[in-house]
């Protein structure tokens, strides 16, 4: 694997998304709900490919996903940064809210979509 994907998953959508992309790309996905019950080690960026997927809440990003960026312990720098968010019908700003939190961490986004799932 070089590299992780961190997701988010309530209803099971974008546990979906993370799982067939992290077969693609070679990925290892890792369960926010677990990291931050566990609270993990530091991990290892240096030269990675990182992705995170979550799903849309009131047209924004998660608490959850909010806590465990701002949590997140790291070391190196990731070589790509991508974000996917599902949504019922629309992602209002998620992305940029979420490329904003990126930032205060040193991380930059190099890719972000969306993808319209059914809604719940």
């Amino acid at each position: 694997m070089k590299g992780k994907i961190f997701v988010f998953s309530a209803t099971g959508n974008s546990k979906y998304l993370a799982l067939k992309i992290g077969e693609r790309a070679e990925l290892e996905t890792v369960s926010v709900n677990k990291s931050l019950l566990d609270n993990e080690e530091e991990y290892n960026f240096d030269g990675e490919k990182i992705g995170f997927v979550f799903p849309v809440y009131a047209w924004g990003c998660p608490s959850i996903m909010e806590r465990f960026v701002q949590r997140l312990k790291f070391t190196g720098k990731p070589s790509y940064v991508f974000a996917v968010a599902n949504c019922g019908d629309s992602m209002g700003n998620t992305l940029t809210d979420f490329e904003k939190l990126l930032k205060t961490r040193g991380l930059a986004l190099d890719f972000g979509d969306f993808f319209v799932m059914p809604n719940n």
